[in-house]
């Protein structure tokens, strides 16, 4: 089973960057596409998307990011033949539903 990072605020705190995280999470759905021809790229796929829909889902819980790109991974969660976007989709939501501490903003 895939797991998220032990710390996965302070993952996605170093990870936003206004503008370039969009393009990059856009970029990530497009090349991870189960419905696309088949490759063989030199990064696990499944994994790549369990943590974009992770981090998407994060950042749709705190208001943050594009609403396209959000929109466009939120349908492809939905859609995902495997679990594993589901999944992190779960585990995000269980983060979400955690207190912030006094010092995150995410």
């Amino acid at each position: 089973m895939l797991t998220p990072p032990q710390r996965p605020r302070a993952f996605l705190f170093r990870c936003r960057q206004q503008g370039r995280l969009p393009s990059a999470l856009t970029l990530i759905l497009s090349e991870t596409d189960t419905a696309g021809p088949v490759t063989h790229p030199e990064y696990d796929p499944f994994l790549v998307r369990f943590y974009g829909a992770l981090l998407v889902t994060m950042m749709a819980g705190r208001s943050r990011g594009e609403s396209s790109m959000i929109a466009a991974w939120q349908e492809a969660i939905a859609d995902d033949p495997l679990p594993n976007s589901r999944s992190a989709e779960a585990i995000a939501m269980r983060l979400l539903a955690m207190p912030l501490e006094s010092n995150e903003d995410f």
